[in-house]
């Protein structure tokens, strides 16, 4: 029987709980600390405030110690539970094996297992890939445990070939008890970081995505996650709470997804992601959690099963979409009135190396740009009244339209004025894509030409508040448009 103590604080406990380990006994191999009296409360026990043992007691109470009798017993109560096989793990992922697999485990032993990752920082999970135990007589728990010490919290048993449960956590204890007789051969499991596609259930049949997403365990992994930023390419596709598992239920042929007829099957590919808004719009995305491309292929009216693979064809199709974006951009896309002026894309923050293709970035990257005039003339100045972003070349009364600056002032957070000239003014921009199956973005600037004498507050490159700048149209205005800026949106691995 474990011996029975009160530990007077915390640290106390985490204390011991580190020896637990390994001061059981002699012919032992590890053990566990549990607190809350688990073996039963002694009216009067002693506090233990250190121990030293060397690893030849049978009984912990025999080691030397600090021992105090209470005039009151306020504190808890803790106990040890030793194990005479098992082993202990550290590495960031493994397999355990219970004693002897497959061939059959041994009879009458109290066996544990501790797997404690060197990396507390990250989340791992446990997951069975083999059960054969004795439903009658022999016993596995599973738990996980404390990152600081040896106590397990919760967990659950099982016996029989029913697989335990995917588990999530930092550290991992394992306990199996046999008894006399057996013939089964016992457990496998491994361990490894956890990833998203862990707590995302797929299926599909010929014309349905049904994703479960366990909200439990993903706000583990992504406290910022939920229902309203999960959505598939179409940022409008999201799902419901239904018994704390986002649920997205839509036709296969939606939500932005690419479909691909072969010979004897339909091919569906689309993805699940998790979205970072903007904060001035639910439109505008600023990043990306994660992301899960999906992919399901349909053998004609059978059902199939969703497989997590990269886009095979993605390197392709994003060079053919360049090259296609590339002559359509043809340089600089503007619309001159009276005055030549254009938008040009520099690499760096001193606009010192332009570049001349369309510019691929990734979320959340600096783009550099400057709007200017196209010949320096010293009797013109250039000023910038508002820059916008589309998702698509063409403007339309329906599109979405997202402001960059206005009356003169940046009013996107991301977006900054770096400096102005008579000739040209230059921005930096965080780069961002629209909500939606878009990964390009066109910026469309309006320019005011005026003479350079022109003090007016509508000729003026200042930031005024809105409504405070002339309306005077003044001689030389244009609508200068740059495109596309294409947003990288390869699957994360």
């Amino acid at each position: 029987m474990p011996s029975l103590m009160t530990v007077p604080a915390q640290s106390e406990q985490q204390k011991f709980s580190e020896k637990a380990g390994q001061k059981c006994s002699g012919r032992s191999q590890g053990g566990l600390a549990h607190n809350d009296a688990k073996y039963g409360r002694s009216a009067n026990p002693p506090i233990i405030t250190s121990t030293t043992c060397v690893g030849t007691e049978t009984d912990i109470s025999i080691c030397p110690a600090t021992r105090v009798t209470p005039a009151q017993t306020s504190c808890d109560q803790a106990g040890v539970e030793c194990y005479n096989c098992g082993n202990q793990y550290s590495s960031e992922a493994g397999t355990l094996q219970s004693d002897n697999y497959p061939q059959p485990y041994p009879r009458n032993v109290h066996c544990l297992y501790i797997i404690r990752p060197t990396n507390t920082g990250q989340l791992y999970k446990l997951e069975f890939s083999d059960f054969k135990t004795e439903s009658c007589c022999d016993i596995v728990h599973v738990a996980t445990l404390n990152s600081s010490s040896s106590i397990p919290v919760g967990g659950s048993t099982y016996s029989g070939s029913s697989k335990p449960p995917i588990l999530l956590g930092k550290a991992f204890v394992v306990s199996f008890d046999t008894d006399g007789s057996n013939n089964m051969g016992g457990f496998q499991a491994t361990w490894s970081p956890a990833l998203v596609q862990d707590v995302v259930n797929m299926s599909c049949d010929a014309g349905t995505f049904n994703i479960q997403i366990d909200l439990t365990f993903l706000k583990r992994l992504y406290p910022a996650s939920s229902e309203r930023t999960i959505a598939l390419a179409d940022s409008s596709c999201t799902g419901t709470i239904i018994n704390d598992n986002i649920v997205i239920k839509t036709d296969a042929d939606s939500c932005g997804t690419i479909v691909k007829t072969e010979t004897d099957r339909h091919v569906y590919t689309n993805f699940l992601v998790d979205r970072i808004f903007a904060t001035e719009s639910n439109n505008i995305v600023r990043g990306e959690r994660w992301k899960i491309p999906i992919t399901c292929s349909v053998p004609r009216s059978e059902s199939f099963s969703i497989h997590y693979h990269p886009y095979p064809d993605v390197g392709t199709r994003r060079r053919s979409e360049v090259e296609r974006m590339s002559r359509e951009v043809k340089g600089h896309i503007r619309v001159q009135q009276n005055f030549p002026t254009s938008i040009s894309v520099f690499e760096d923050q001193a606009m010192t190396i332009r570049q001349f293709t369309a510019p691929q970035k990734r979320l959340g990257e600096d783009l550099f740009f400057r709007v200017q005039l196209d010949q320096a003339d010293s009797d013109l100045k250039l000023v910038v009244t508002s820059c916008f972003a589309l998702p698509t070349y063409l403007e339309t009364t329906s599109s979405t339209k997202y402001i960059l600056a206005q009356e003169g002032c940046a009013v996107d957070s991301g977006t900054h004025i770096l400096r102005t000239t008579n000739h040209h003014t230059d921005f930096q921009m965080k780069v961002f894509k629209f909500a939606g199956n878009y990964n390009t973005v066109y910026i469309t600037c309006d320019v005011r030409v005026c003479p350079v004498t022109d003090n007016s507050p509508s000729c003026q490159q200042t930031c005024t508040s809105p409504g405070k700048r002339s309306s005077e149209r003044n001689t030389g205005t244009n609508r200068v448009r740059f495109g596309p800026v294409i947003v990288e949106d390869l699957p994360v691995s």
